[in-house]
């Protein structure tokens, strides 16, 4: 079991002063917490973690951003009040193991958003082009992993089975 928490300070050169984001994660490993031994379970461990990051905007971006105008722009401003894209994540999941960890199950829920996209908007007739925060994206999915070991041998040689679930679904707020 583990408790870990992190904070950082990002410093921006484009006058948009500093940021603070931090992470929170911690690991339950249940059989050790409650000294279970249980029939076919070997392991099982709850994770979760939340974290808070962004940084300054990139200038390859803002190069994306008039390359993908379709007009010619002849200029691009950055907004007077861009900010950093934010993106926060919220994860949650199980690992168990069975069978003296013969099959294995690693279950995995997240929750993603960041907010203050940054996307490039037509200014004047002139053509200029300026980059604003437009809005959020968010993320949401299901992370299933199945493993099977159905032949180990003890002088190295194991077949290993392995199946992944995942769906995500994205939105734009």
């Amino acid at each position: 079991s583990s408790l870990r928490a992190a904070v950082r300070a990002e410093s921006y050169s484009s006058g948009n002063g500093s940021q603070i984001y931090p992470s929170l994660a911690a690991t339950l490993d249940l059989f050790k917490l409650a000294g279970m031994k249980a029939g076919g379970i070997t392991s099982a461990r709850l994770h979760a973690s939340w974290s808070r990051a962004g940084g300054e905007v990139n200038p390859l971006l803002l190069r994306s951003i008039l390359a993908q105008s379709g007009s010619q722009p002849t200029s691009l401003s950055l907004g007077s009040s861009l900010s950093p894209e934010v993106t926060s994540v919220l994860e949650l999941g199980g690992e168990f193991g069975l069978l003296r960890n013969r099959a294995s199950l690693d279950l995995t829920a997240y929750n993603e958003r960041t907010s203050d996209v940054v996307l490039g908007i037509p200014g004047s007739a002139s053509g200029a082009v300026v980059a604003s925060n437009v809005g959020a994206i968010s993320n949401k999915g299901v992370e299933a992993t199945l493993t099977l070991v159905p032949l180990r041998n003890p002088r190295g040689v194991d077949w290993t089975v392995e199946g992944r679930y995942a769906k995500n679904s994205n939105t734009v707020d």
